[in-house]
């Protein structure tokens, strides 16, 4: 059993979620929504009783979803 566990490798709680973040300019183009890029992921957790996020690269998705 230990194996089994030790074969998973790094466990950690988490949530992993997707964000699109609007466009920096003060007044959009008139007529248009503010324009939204994206998408950047991010990994939200909890370690030591303290809550914490930090963004994921596109290609490190793999390791943060378990695919």
């Amino acid at each position: 059993m230990k194996a089994q566990l030790a074969a998973l490798g790094d466990l950690r709680p988490g949530s992993l979620s997707t964000q699109w973040n609007v466009c920096g300019r003060r007044m959009p183009v008139q007529g248009h929504a503010a324009e939204k890029h994206g998408p950047y992921y991010q990994v939200s957790f909890t370690r030591k009783g303290k809550s914490s996020s930090k963004f994921v690269r596109k290609e490190d998705l793999a390791a943060f979803a378990g695919n």
